[in-house]
């Protein structure tokens, strides 16, 4: 990569900039990979889009714009973005969109915050204009509220004015392979209306260029590609001269156009001449595969009802006292299964619509968790594939954290499954996998016993011996050797959990090394490191790793050196790289404090969460501080959809050691009379869980309608309220508001006071 750089530097005669780059290149420890070659087309498409969109506002002022330009060009906004010096427009604002995809589907769109409608990836977009006699209205400038609905998957948009309201229907279609409009304004005004549906050279991140429209059959094709179709009658079409959009009138009348510079807006409108309390529905249809087919909107939703109706019948469902927790929930497991396409999962549909092993260990482990073990399992097949013939799984070059990922991603799916026999079909690669990672780490004496230095998770910062890496190494090893034992390999089994207890040494050397040098019983991030916001990876060594790595002691002095110096608005900020409020990792956190059994700081966390989630129940990666709206990564983040589910679940039933614990994350309120708690076919490490709770009076009765394996010990109850005694149930001790009991119970009966 350096040689290649300074290449292209001494062809463009620019060897003055060579002491820049030399310096870019030296930053951090030396490394196998200075930086991954996967990474350079993301960025440089990420470069390319931001100096394309900066040149479409310097000639297109008038232009009306998607809702984060008008907001960034606006020098009155809190999200005005000054562009003197940075020559790169591109969405740091409100990166915040919500994903119109379903399971099955290898394409997914996105809706924003306004109703922009992108059907796919890194395609123009949709968006709807309205006329009254002679005024407009724009979605991006006004005030537009948005819900999605947990039983169809239908997002809702919708608007009201002094003339007007509306609501923006929109669903993926499990059924139809594409994205269904309806379309409803119900005037309050009398007037003649013009609905116009115009595709847009934009999606909620970028310009995306139009270089061609074309109606065929009345069938609307962007770039020689489908786009929409309209199923309710009465339309007319459209297409507006090149780099002119619907503000300026001057309109084609032609059935195709082409653009040198790919500016062309065009589509469908509607004329209506409403009476005061006239409804009117418009209905269309964006395909999202090329084998779409085009039915009824009612019908396909109802079909997607049904679809998701039977998804529940065999997975994890709760039901608590709190609707928007509820609502929180089930949002997120259809988001989940909705982030899969080509046997990949990906963390998001738009920008990080690619495949990585360090958000699908987190985002499979959550697909198991919920029950989606067929789903699992099929994403989990394809991990051999990217695998090397040394071992090394590979999404991008130089992660070392990804061996560790891949092997704790399988073992989870089969805590969760049982599945021997695919556990015993997979084994070799967990095995190959496994001494990578003991031989990776011994591979240079001056990391001493450590990963080598590497990028890691790129919100590090460069190149460093980063602990992260060696924290998902450990549990790789700890695995094997857990995998082994399953499968009766008493030799592997020996084998690796000596690599383990040697790796650990190293790791646990290293990191006394640190606290030593800096006087504090804290752990950095990188071995020999500062105090920074890196720090945050030591929260994975107990969520979702559980290792015995660190004390409690050491992990809540680093939580609260974070806390001082790293958050925002509740919440951890990440002042590297991302410089944004990162919700996924804040519940990491949170997760493991629940895990250390500090409960009402993890619950804490969790409120501030989800009081920073749009109303779609969606977050990006990261939130900008001042805008409260996305600045980083994709705009719906799939690593934060599976921390969600996490907390979610792990505060109602968490696995620690071999006990079970009940409601360590529940809430006062949830224990007032009436309420009730389901826990219904939840996979645990120690077998399928159901179970009801439910309040009456001061009594609190726990029924159990599932058996445990003999592997579990004790079940643990963690409440938040006073209590006053154990009434029924085979109880064992008390300690403060945490009740242990045997396994054996079928009910527990609690009287509160």
């Amino acid at each position: 990569m350096n040689i290649f750089l300074k290449k292209i530097l001494k062809i463009l005669k620019l060897k003055n900039l060579e002491p820049y780059l030399e310096s870019l290149l030296s930053m951090g420890r030396k490394s196998e990979v200075t930086f991954p070659n996967e990474l350079v087309p993301l960025n440089l498409e990420i470069l390319l889009k931001g100096l394309l969109t900066s040149r479409v506002f310097e000639i297109n002022s008038n232009w009306i714009y998607p809702y984060w330009i008008e907001e960034q060009l606006n020098p009155k906004s809190n999200s005005f973005v000054a562009r003197g010096a940075n020559i790169f427009a591109i969405n740091i604002t409100h990166r915040n969109w919500t994903i119109l995809g379903f399971p099955e589907g290898n394409e997914k769109g996105v809706i924003d915050e306004k109703g922009l409608i992108s059907p796919r990836q890194n395609f123009p977009s949709l968006d709807i204009f309205i006329k009254k006699d002679e005024n407009l209205f724009f979605p991006s400038r006004e005030k537009i509220k948005q819900k999605f609905d947990t039983e169809t998957s239908l997002i809702t948009t919708s608007y009201k004015s002094e003339d007007f309201e509306y609501n923006l229907k929109s669903f993926s279609s499990v059924r139809d392979f594409g994205i269904y409009l309806n379309f409803y304004i119900k005037t309050k005004v009398k007037g003649k209306y013009k609905i116009y549906f115009l595709v847009r050279p934009f999606n909620p991140e970028s310009f995306v260029p139009i270089f061609s429209l074309e109606f065929k059959n009345e069938k609307l094709y962007v770039n020689n590609r489908i786009f929409s179709i309209p199923i309710t009658e009465g339309f007319n079409k459209i297409i507006f001269k090149e780099e002119k959009d619907i503000i300026d009138h001057e309109i084609l009348n032609e059935d195709k156009a082409k653009s040198k510079y790919g500016m062309l807006t065009g589509g469908y409108y509607y004329e209506l001449n409403l009476n005061e309390n006239d409804e009117k529905e418009i209905e269309l249809f964006l395909p999202q595969e090329d084998y779409y087919k085009v039915n009824n909107f009612y019908e396909s939703l109802n079909f997607n009802k049904r679809f998701y109706e039977k998804e529940k019948e065999d997975e994890l469902k709760i039901f608590l006292p709190d609707k928007k927790i509820n609502e929180i929930f089930n949002s997120n497991k259809i988001y989940l299964k909705s982030l899969i396409s080509n046997n990949l999962i990906t963390p998001g549909p738009l920008t990080y619509k690619r495949f990585w092993f360090r958000d699908s260990a987190y985002m499979i482990s959550a697909l198991s968790k919920i029950g989606d073990f067929s789903r699992s399992k099929n994403l989990l097949k394809e991990f051999p594939k990217k695998q090397k013939k040394n071992g090394y799984f590979i999404s991008q070059n130089g992660e070392w954290d990804s061996n560790g990922e891949a092997i704790f991603a399988i073992v989870e799916y089969y805590r969760f499954s049982k599945d021997k026999d695919f556990l015993n079909d997979i084994y070799n690669s967990i095995y190959k996998g496994a001494l990578w990672i003991e031989k990776k780490r011994k591979k240079f004496k001056e990391s001493k016993g450590l990963l080598p230095p590497g990028f890691s998770a790129e919100h590090f910062g460069p190149n460093d011996l980063y602990y992260y890496d060696d924290y998902f190494g450990l549990r790789g090893l700890l695995d094997a050797s857990f995998t082994s034992k399953e499968l009766g390999l008493k030799e592997n089994e020996k084998k690796f959990y000596y690599f383990y207890e040697d790796f650990k040494k190293s790791i646990r050397e290293a990191i006394e090394d640190d606290q030593k040098r800096l006087n504090k019983k804290v752990v950095l991030g990188a071995y020999g490191r500062g105090i920074d916001a890196s720090m945050i990876a030591t929260f994975t060594s107990i969520f979702p790793l559980r290792l015995d790595l660190l004390t409690k002691e050491e992990i809540l002095n680093t939580y609260y050196v974070l806390k001082e110096k790293f958050f925002e608005k509740g919440c951890f900020y990440q002042n590297i790289t991302h410089s944004g409020i990162n919700l996924y990792l804040t519940l990491e956190i949170a997760n493991s404090l629940l895990y250390l059994e500090e409960c009402d700081e993890a619950k804490k966390l969790f409120k501030n969460v989800i009081s920073l989630l749009k109303p779609t129940y969606t977050g990006p990666e990261g939130i900008n501080p001042k805008t409260l709206g996305g600045c980083e990564g994709d705009g719906h983040h799939g690593w934060l959809v599976a921390e969600i589910l996490h907390f979610i679940r792990n505060s109602i039933v968490f696995e620690k050691e071999k006990d079970i614990y009940l409601f360590s994350g529940a809430f006062p309120d949830w224990f007032e009379n009436g309420n009730e708690i389901s826990f219904l076919d939840g996979p645990t490490y120690f077998g399928k869980l159901s179970f009801n709770m439910k309040v009456n009076g001061n009594l609190i009765e726990i029924n159990f309608l599932s058996d445990f394996d003999k592997e579990l010990e004790n079940i643990v109850l963690f409440f938040p309220i006073d209590i006053e005694r154990i009434i029924e149930g085979d109880f064992k001790k008390r300690e403060k508001n945490k009740f242990i009991f045997s396994k054996k119970n079928k009910k527990i009966v609690i009287e509160r006071r």
